[in-house]
């Protein structure tokens, strides 16, 4: 297992797919990681742990999501302020 807890193969169909700007087809993919079987499996791994979406009811529909940041080093405060001055809560709901 990779340090994401990805194997090395669904590691490499990640960054593969990272690289398009188009989905590939499972031939496509597997072509590209030199398997000839196993992607659909890889592609559920991906799924499952969060590093594709599929966009439901369309073809060729793997959205890979961005990386989010680790915001377990970011103060509360700060958290706070950045939320309020997007609008998802006031100051007074955050004083609460």
């Amino acid at each position: 297992m990779s340090v994401q807890g990805l194997t090395p193969k669904a590691g490499e169909l990640l960054a593969y797919l990272r690289e398009r700007t188009t989905t590939p087809s499972y031939e496509e993919m597997g072509r590209a990681l030199g398997l000839k079987s196993q992607v659909a499996r890889l592609v559920d791994q991906l799924e499952g742990r969060g590093f594709v979406e599929r966009i439901p009811g369309r073809r060729r529909s793997l959205k890979v999501v961005v990386d989010k940041p680790d915001l377990s080093t970011v103060a509360t405060e700060s958290l706070v302020a950045e939320l309020c001055r997007r609008g998802w809560f006031s100051k007074k709901q955050a004083t609460a």
